[in-house]
């Protein structure tokens, strides 16, 4: 398994795909810093721009879909994870590795839009007092995040596997991140209040609510749960599957 996944992560890495996307997002993260800094907003300063980082928080789950698309759905659409089953890896420890994989490349493509991000924040605008207040808070909400966005790439590995085209594979996963909350909206407007209060378990109203710094800590433990239990929840649904899936 750690063979396999090495294997991964080394075909990946020298992909020009996954450069280019970490490359273009992480310019588009630094041209909003240069641009802050152009307009010569007086209001803005690095504590500020630190802060306001997490309302990108929910914007990852959309941003992860090229490495989940690159790591398991575009093998899934050639057929050519039986190679790998030829060779004896059992089902479980594939879905697992694609499930690892798609977790460290998106980590390392997060780690390097974030850093570009605050790095040119930090040099164009200096770093103020208010950081000291701020920096933790954010910290906290990150670290709180990291459950919610492994959530996303194990249902994204789910549907990656279950859906054999990349593109309405791509489709599928932006709508159910974009309109299930709206759905369970609508029905709690002409159905039952019951739905609102399924929404609150909505991995992305879960990182939405990031942003609020009144937040307890154990609202951020339980947006942490939250998350763990869509990564347990629909990894045994991709094992499951995969392990009735009819390899060709």
């Amino acid at each position: 398994m750690l063979n396999y996944i090495r294997a991964e992560l080394y075909r990946n890495f020298n992909r020009m795909y996954f450069w280019v996307f970490t490359g273009l997002v992480a310019a588009l993260a630094l041209t909003v810093t240069i641009i802050g800094k152009a307009n010569n907003i007086s209001q803005i300063n690095f504590s500020m721009l630190l802060g306001s980082s997490l309302y990108v928080l929910t914007a990852a789950v959309f941003i992860i879909v090229p490495y989940i698309d690159m790591v398991t759905a575009e093998e899934n659409k050639h057929q050519t994870m039986r190679n790998v089953i030829t060779f004896g890896v059992p089902r479980y420890k594939l879905i697992l590795s694609k499930l690892i994989v798609s977790v460290i490349l998106s980590f390392i493509a997060a780690f390097i839009i974030f850093g570009v991000f605050y790095g040119s924040a930090a040099a164009l605008f200096g770093i103020d007092q208010g950081v000291k207040e701020v920096l933790p808070m954010v910290l906290k909400r990150i670290l709180t995040a990291i459950p919610l966005w492994i959530g996303a790439v194990s249902i994204g590995t789910f549907l990656g596997m279950a859906i054999n085209s990349n593109t309405i594979f791509s489709f599928v996963y932006g709508g159910v991140f974009l309109l299930t909350s709206k759905i369970f909206q609508l029905l709690a407007y002409i159905v039952s209040d019951k739905f609102e209060y399924l929404r609150r378990y909505l991995i992305t109203n879960r990182l939405g609510a990031l942003s609020d710094p009144k937040m307890t800590v154990n609202e951020l433990y339980y947006a942490a749960f939250i998350g763990l239990a869509y990564t347990v929840i629909f990894t045994v649904l991709s094992i499951v599957y995969f392990n009735r899936k009819e390899i060709k």
